[in-house]
Protein backbone atom coordinates (compact mmCIF):
# COMPACT_ATOMS: atom_id res chain seq x y z
CA UNK A 1 0.00 0.00 0.00
CA UNK A 2 1.19 3.63 -0.71
CA UNK A 3 1.02 6.47 1.68
CA UNK A 4 0.45 10.04 0.40
CA UNK A 5 0.16 10.64 3.89
CA UNK A 6 2.74 9.78 6.59
CA UNK A 7 1.23 8.80 10.31
CA UNK A 8 3.96 10.19 12.38
CA UNK A 9 2.17 10.62 15.35
CA UNK A 10 2.37 6.75 15.32
CA UNK A 11 5.26 4.69 16.92
CA UNK A 12 6.79 2.35 13.92
CA UNK A 13 5.57 -1.39 15.34
CA UNK A 14 2.53 0.43 15.70
CA UNK A 15 1.80 1.94 12.89
CA UNK A 16 2.63 -1.43 11.17
CA UNK A 17 0.30 -3.16 13.27
CA UNK A 18 -2.40 -1.00 12.46
CA UNK A 19 -1.66 -0.95 8.47
CA UNK A 20 -2.33 -4.89 8.95
CA UNK A 21 -5.71 -4.37 10.74
CA UNK A 22 -7.06 -1.79 8.48
CA UNK A 23 -5.85 -3.81 5.36
CA UNK A 24 -7.78 -7.15 6.95
CA UNK A 25 -10.60 -5.08 7.16
CA UNK A 26 -10.88 -3.11 4.34
CA UNK A 27 -9.68 -5.59 1.55
CA UNK A 28 -12.76 -7.53 2.43
CA UNK A 29 -14.90 -4.62 1.75
CA UNK A 30 -13.11 -4.19 -1.62
CA UNK A 31 -13.36 -7.79 -2.77
CA UNK A 32 -17.25 -7.35 -1.71
CA UNK A 33 -17.77 -4.49 -3.36
CA UNK A 34 -16.22 -5.82 -6.81
CA UNK A 35 -17.95 -9.10 -6.94
CA UNK A 36 -21.50 -6.89 -6.04
CA UNK A 37 -20.65 -4.49 -9.18
CA UNK A 38 -19.99 -8.09 -11.13
CA UNK A 39 -23.20 -9.51 -10.13
CA UNK A 40 -25.51 -6.72 -10.09
CA UNK A 41 -23.86 -5.15 -13.64
CA UNK A 42 -26.55 -4.09 -15.50
CA UNK A 43 -26.42 -6.38 -18.76
CA UNK A 44 -28.31 -6.02 -21.95
CA UNK A 45 -30.73 -3.23 -22.77
CA UNK A 46 -32.33 -0.96 -20.26
CA UNK A 47 -34.88 1.36 -19.57
CA UNK A 48 -32.57 3.96 -19.48
CA UNK A 49 -33.76 6.66 -21.61
CA UNK A 50 -36.71 4.80 -23.50
CA UNK A 51 -39.47 5.86 -22.71
CA UNK A 52 -41.44 7.57 -25.49
CA UNK A 53 -42.23 11.15 -26.27
CA UNK A 54 -45.52 12.14 -24.12
CA UNK A 55 -46.57 14.03 -27.11
CA UNK A 56 -46.71 13.48 -30.83
CA UNK A 57 -44.38 15.71 -32.96
CA UNK A 58 -40.21 15.49 -33.62
CA UNK A 59 -39.67 16.47 -30.10
CA UNK A 60 -36.90 19.10 -29.28
CA UNK A 61 -34.82 20.66 -30.86
CA UNK A 62 -32.81 24.09 -30.49
CA UNK A 63 -33.47 27.76 -31.94
CA UNK A 64 -32.27 31.52 -32.31
CA UNK A 65 -34.77 34.52 -30.83
CA UNK A 66 -35.23 36.43 -33.43
CA UNK A 67 -37.52 38.91 -32.03
CA UNK A 68 -39.24 39.07 -29.04
CA UNK A 69 -43.44 40.17 -30.02
CA UNK A 70 -44.71 40.09 -26.60
CA UNK A 71 -48.09 38.59 -28.08
CA UNK A 72 -49.90 35.62 -25.65
CA UNK A 73 -49.26 32.42 -27.28
CA UNK A 74 -46.69 33.53 -29.76
CA UNK A 75 -44.45 35.56 -27.47
CA UNK A 76 -40.87 35.35 -29.71
CA UNK A 77 -39.68 34.29 -33.24
CA UNK A 78 -36.95 32.19 -33.54
CA UNK A 79 -34.85 30.51 -36.26
CA UNK A 80 -34.80 26.84 -35.95
CA UNK A 81 -31.52 25.03 -35.69
CA UNK A 82 -32.68 21.90 -37.02
CA UNK A 83 -31.24 22.19 -40.69
CA UNK A 84 -34.42 23.44 -41.89
CA UNK A 85 -33.71 28.10 -40.63
CA UNK A 86 -37.47 28.24 -40.54
CA UNK A 87 -38.43 30.81 -38.34
CA UNK A 88 -41.13 30.31 -36.60
CA UNK A 89 -43.73 31.58 -33.36
CA UNK A 90 -42.98 30.35 -30.08
CA UNK A 91 -44.60 30.17 -27.13
CA UNK A 92 -42.93 31.33 -23.64
CA UNK A 93 -43.67 31.48 -20.21
CA UNK A 94 -44.69 34.82 -19.15
CA UNK A 95 -42.01 34.30 -16.26
CA UNK A 96 -39.57 33.43 -19.02
CA UNK A 97 -40.60 36.96 -20.67
CA UNK A 98 -40.27 39.00 -17.43
CA UNK A 99 -36.76 37.98 -16.67
CA UNK A 100 -35.72 38.82 -19.74
CA UNK A 101 -35.50 37.35 -23.37
CA UNK A 102 -33.55 38.63 -26.65
CA UNK A 103 -32.87 38.53 -29.98
CA UNK A 104 -29.87 36.32 -30.74
CA UNK A 105 -30.78 33.77 -27.37
CA UNK A 106 -30.45 30.20 -28.50
CA UNK A 107 -33.32 28.60 -26.58
CA UNK A 108 -34.26 24.79 -26.44
CA UNK A 109 -37.69 24.30 -27.28
CA UNK A 110 -40.52 21.23 -27.90
CA UNK A 111 -42.84 20.56 -30.71
CA UNK A 112 -46.16 19.34 -29.53
CA UNK A 113 -49.41 19.98 -31.79
CA UNK A 114 -51.46 19.65 -28.36
CA UNK A 115 -50.28 23.44 -28.12
CA UNK A 116 -52.20 25.06 -31.10
CA UNK A 117 -54.75 25.42 -29.13
CA UNK A 118 -53.14 28.16 -26.82
CA UNK A 119 -50.61 29.55 -29.74
CA UNK A 120 -47.78 28.05 -31.00
CA UNK A 121 -46.94 24.40 -31.39
CA UNK A 122 -43.44 25.49 -30.45
CA UNK A 123 -42.96 25.77 -26.74
CA UNK A 124 -39.84 26.87 -25.01
CA UNK A 125 -38.32 24.47 -22.47
CA UNK A 126 -35.00 26.45 -21.36
CA UNK A 127 -32.36 28.37 -22.65
CA UNK A 128 -28.81 26.63 -23.76
CA UNK A 129 -26.07 27.51 -21.37
CA UNK A 130 -23.48 25.03 -22.80
CA UNK A 131 -21.37 27.39 -23.29
CA UNK A 132 -21.27 29.62 -20.07
CA UNK A 133 -21.49 26.04 -17.80
CA UNK A 134 -17.83 24.53 -19.77
CA UNK A 135 -16.53 28.11 -18.98
CA UNK A 136 -17.27 27.83 -15.42
CA UNK A 137 -16.55 24.14 -15.49
CA UNK A 138 -13.17 25.06 -16.32
CA UNK A 139 -12.64 27.50 -14.29
CA UNK A 140 -13.54 25.65 -11.53
CA UNK A 141 -10.78 23.40 -12.32
CA UNK A 142 -8.47 25.69 -12.95
CA UNK A 143 -9.51 27.48 -9.27
CA UNK A 144 -8.86 23.77 -7.30
CA UNK A 145 -5.91 22.96 -9.22
CA UNK A 146 -4.17 26.01 -8.33
CA UNK A 147 -5.33 26.01 -4.64
CA UNK A 148 -4.82 22.15 -3.76
CA UNK A 149 -2.66 21.18 -6.94
CA UNK A 150 -2.14 17.60 -7.22
CA UNK A 151 -4.54 16.06 -4.41
CA UNK A 152 -7.13 19.12 -5.87
CA UNK A 153 -6.67 17.33 -9.22
CA UNK A 154 -7.56 13.66 -7.71
CA UNK A 155 -10.24 15.23 -6.03
CA UNK A 156 -11.85 16.30 -9.03
CA UNK A 157 -10.88 12.47 -10.26
CA UNK A 158 -12.76 11.26 -7.53
CA UNK A 159 -15.71 12.98 -8.21
CA UNK A 160 -15.80 12.15 -11.57
CA UNK A 161 -15.02 8.54 -10.85
CA UNK A 162 -18.21 8.70 -8.45
CA UNK A 163 -20.66 9.82 -11.56
CA UNK A 164 -19.66 7.22 -13.56
CA UNK A 165 -20.31 4.97 -11.08
CA UNK A 166 -24.04 6.10 -11.00
CA UNK A 167 -24.36 6.91 -14.27
CA UNK A 168 -22.66 3.20 -15.55
CA UNK A 169 -23.96 1.18 -12.98
CA UNK A 170 -26.50 2.62 -10.41
CA UNK A 171 -29.39 3.96 -12.64
CA UNK A 172 -28.90 1.36 -15.23
CA UNK A 173 -29.43 -1.63 -12.28
CA UNK A 174 -31.99 0.30 -10.66
CA UNK A 175 -34.69 0.76 -13.45
CA UNK A 176 -33.62 -2.92 -14.21
CA UNK A 177 -34.68 -4.84 -11.51
CA UNK A 178 -31.77 -4.76 -9.12
CA UNK A 179 -32.43 -5.13 -5.42
CA UNK A 180 -32.79 -1.42 -4.78
CA UNK A 181 -30.66 -1.41 -1.13
CA UNK A 182 -28.21 -4.17 -2.07
CA UNK A 183 -27.71 -1.67 -5.30
CA UNK A 184 -27.05 1.66 -3.60
CA UNK A 185 -25.29 -0.34 -0.76
CA UNK A 186 -23.05 -1.39 -3.44
CA UNK A 187 -22.47 1.37 -5.89
CA UNK A 188 -21.76 3.79 -2.59
CA UNK A 189 -19.37 1.59 -1.65
CA UNK A 190 -17.93 1.84 -5.18
CA UNK A 191 -17.90 5.42 -4.88
CA UNK A 192 -16.30 5.86 -1.30
CA UNK A 193 -13.46 4.00 -2.19
CA UNK A 194 -13.06 6.19 -5.45
CA UNK A 195 -13.76 9.59 -3.54
CA UNK A 196 -11.74 9.12 -0.42
CA UNK A 197 -8.73 7.03 -1.87
CA UNK A 198 -8.16 9.30 -4.89
CA UNK A 199 -8.74 12.59 -2.78
CA UNK A 200 -6.92 11.82 -0.17
CA UNK A 201 -4.35 8.90 -0.86
CA UNK A 202 -4.04 5.62 1.44
CA UNK A 203 -3.09 6.08 4.65
CA UNK A 204 -4.09 4.96 8.54
CA UNK A 205 -6.24 8.46 8.81
CA UNK A 206 -8.03 8.00 5.50
CA UNK A 207 -8.58 4.08 5.66
CA UNK A 208 -10.06 4.95 9.32
CA UNK A 209 -12.44 7.22 8.28
CA UNK A 210 -13.37 5.40 4.85
CA UNK A 211 -14.14 2.25 7.64
CA UNK A 212 -16.15 4.73 9.66
CA UNK A 213 -18.27 6.02 6.46
CA UNK A 214 -18.80 3.06 5.69
CA UNK A 215 -20.59 1.38 9.07
CA UNK A 216 -22.75 4.72 8.76
CA UNK A 217 -23.79 4.10 5.36
CA UNK A 218 -24.37 0.04 6.49
CA UNK A 219 -26.35 1.36 9.05
CA UNK A 220 -28.37 3.72 7.39
CA UNK A 221 -28.61 1.22 4.74
CA UNK A 222 -30.33 -1.15 7.18
CA UNK A 223 -32.44 1.52 8.69
CA UNK A 224 -34.04 2.26 5.21
CA UNK A 225 -34.81 -1.40 4.46
CA UNK A 226 -36.29 -2.09 8.03
CA UNK A 227 -38.02 1.41 7.78
CA UNK A 228 -39.59 0.25 4.38
CA UNK A 229 -40.51 -2.91 5.31
CA UNK A 230 -42.13 -2.03 8.03
CA UNK A 231 -44.75 0.38 6.66
CA UNK A 232 -45.11 -1.64 3.83
CA UNK A 233 -44.12 1.00 1.44
CA UNK A 234 -43.54 -0.96 -2.13
CA UNK A 235 -43.25 2.52 -4.19
CA UNK A 236 -45.69 1.55 -6.22
CA UNK A 237 -48.81 3.70 -5.44
CA UNK A 238 -47.44 6.74 -7.20
CA UNK A 239 -46.18 4.94 -10.93
CA UNK A 240 -49.77 3.22 -10.52
CA UNK A 241 -51.62 6.10 -10.39
CA UNK A 242 -49.57 7.61 -13.02
CA UNK A 243 -50.20 5.12 -15.40
CA UNK A 244 -54.32 4.89 -14.93
CA UNK A 245 -54.17 8.61 -15.67
CA UNK A 246 -51.74 7.94 -18.41
CA UNK A 247 -53.20 5.11 -19.96
CA UNK A 248 -50.96 1.96 -21.41
CA UNK A 249 -48.05 3.13 -21.29
CA UNK A 250 -45.16 1.10 -23.92
CA UNK A 251 -41.26 1.22 -22.55
CA UNK A 252 -38.89 -0.01 -25.25
CA UNK A 253 -35.09 0.66 -26.29
CA UNK A 254 -34.67 3.88 -27.53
Amino acid sequence: MTHEHTDTDLDPAVARRTRRILLAVVLPLLLATVVGLALLWPRGETPVGSRENPVEGPGFTTAVITEVTGEVGTEAMAELQDGTERIVPIQVPPEIVSAGIEPGDTIRIFFTTGAMGSGSPYVYVDAVRDVPLLLLTGLYVLVVVLVARIRGLMAIVGLLASLGVVAAFLVPALMSGAPAMLTTLVGASAMMFFAVYLAHGVSIRTTTALLGTFIGLAVTTGLAWWSTSAARLSGGGVGQCADARRGPARVGPA
